[in-house]
């Protein structure tokens, strides 16, 4: 494969006919999977990885059934396009994984030594956030952990709103993210969509390409764009 003398692709194919021969039916678990979105086969701009790699998917699955295939991503406007302009559509489901529910959260923080106030106060603040609930479970003091958790997020907010003014887009993301608080309609698919579409990938905004669903990526995110942005 480093030498190119073989097509990467047939060799996972084989390999995969390897593990049938023996009644075994992997699961192949892409990661990430928007890092490979500006990559192109032999440099040229005709043959994207992506849609080789999707292609070579549906071949692994309904083609031949050698495998499961399970690709993951946290920019959603990538996944939605990667899933209508392609063969996936009829070949695939697309599922949101998000975070606990108010009850699960509780419910967690309380079987890990939290009393219900505690639990409730975290939850209405923060949310069900896993690796927040992780880190809140290294202090004693509840507050003390979540005034450093707020602090981490607006710090690193503060710092992404500066290098949006920088880039010449502040404009554009402070009407968004406004519009956001007070509830007004966004133009997901229309004016909005490109301000849209570049917070998201900065992990601010949340987006389901299915229901058209838009928020903010954690509690704290909101209050943080409310205080930064001078929002009541």
């Amino acid at each position: 494969i480093r030498k190119r003398e073989t097509d990467p692709f047939e060799e996972m194919r084989k390999r995969l006919e390897e593990d049938k021969a023996k009644g075994l039916t992997p699961v192949i678990v892409f990661d990430e999977l928007q890092k490979l979105k500006d990559i192109y086969l032999n440099g040229g701009s005709q043959r994207p990885l992506i849609k080789e790699l999707f292609n070579f998917f549906v071949r692994l699955t309904k083609v031949l059934h050698l495998s499961h295939v399970i690709v993951m991503t946290s920019d959603t406007f990538f996944i939605e396009q990667v899933y209508t302009d392609s063969t996936l559509v009829n070949t695939s489901v697309f599922y949101r994984v998000d975070y606990f529910d108010d009850k699960t959260t509780k419910n967690i923080l309380i079987s890990e030594g939290f009393n219900g106030k505690e639990a409730d106060r975290f939850t209405k603040i923060v949310g069900g956030v896993p690796w927040m609930m992780e880190r809140i479970l290294t202090y004693e003091d509840i507050e003390e952990g979540l005034n450093d958790m707020y602090r981490i997020i607006k710090g690193s907010f503060g710092e992404l709103l500066g290098d949006i003014y920088t880039q010449g887009w502040y404009k554009e993301a402070k009407r968004v993210l406004e519009k956001l608080i007070g509830g007004e309609d966004i133009k997901v698919r229309g004016e909005d969509r490109e301000t849209v579409k570049k917070l998201v990938e900065l992990e601010v905004l949340y987006y389901d390409p299915l229901d058209g669903d838009l928020r903010f990526q954690t509690k704290l995110h909101e209050r943080a764009a409310r205080e930064l942005l001078e929002v009541e």
